[in-house]
């Protein structure tokens, strides 16, 4: 039986959350309005040494399930280019993909945070979340390594506050934009890789 301290425990979290809203910056990439479909019958190949990196202040991540390593695979599958292996020298090209997730005052974030949640959001407070996506691609060809580096950001903005439960009934949730912003940055690139000649279109 859960005991009543565990149920107002789990009571003000689902209030402390629902009324939290996001918002995409007016650079998001909309990736749904571009046809990303293949016309080769071939996939390139590749292989993915994958990081991800945060500032958040006491979130600790296990770094070993390499968090948002989902939207990667998602991404690359929906882009309909390619096909991931897990043998480096059976690779077409390998990438150093490194995903950051960054606040920009992650001190002063930590204080509102905790202060707007002492008083059950009553207090407004909101913070912005860049996402960077940093690459560095090899493709051998002829025995020669063709190196190139990639970078691609966007951010979205995450509002704490109490009326706010309302209409975020009616929007996506908050993890829903933090993984549509980062396949967002994700698919930039892949599109640029299309274009340098990387991956087959």
């Amino acid at each position: 039986m859960i005991s009543s301290s565990k149920i107002t425990v789990i009571l003000l979290f689902s209030l402390l959350t629902s009324s939290c809203i996001a918002i995409k910056s007016d650079k998001y990439f909309d990736y749904q309005l571009i046809n990303l479909e293949s016309k080769s019958k071939v996939k390139t190949k590749i292989f993915v040494n994958y990081n991800y990196f945060n500032n958040y202040p006491n979130y600790n991540y296990n770094y070993a399930n390499k968090p948002l390593a989902d939207q990667i695979v998602e991404a690359i599958i929906y882009a309909d280019c390619c096909e991931i292996v897990n043998d480096k020298s059976k690779a077409d090209i390998y990438i150093d993909l490194t995903i950051s997730q960054n606040l920009k005052y992650p001190k002063l974030t930590k204080f509102m945070f905790e202060t707007s949640a002492s008083v059950l959001n009553a207090i407004p407070h909101w913070f912005d979340v860049n996402n960077q996506l940093i690459a560095k691609v090899f493709k051998i060809k002829e025995k020669n390594i063709i190196a190139k580096d990639y970078v691609f950001e966007d951010h979205s903005t995450y509002i704490f506050w109490l009326p706010l439960i309302i209409p975020a009934i009616f929007m996506k949730s908050h993890n829903q934009i933090n993984q549509e912003v980062v396949k967002s940055v994700i698919f930039k690139f892949i599109i640029n890789l299309r274009n340098d000649g990387y991956i087959v279109k």
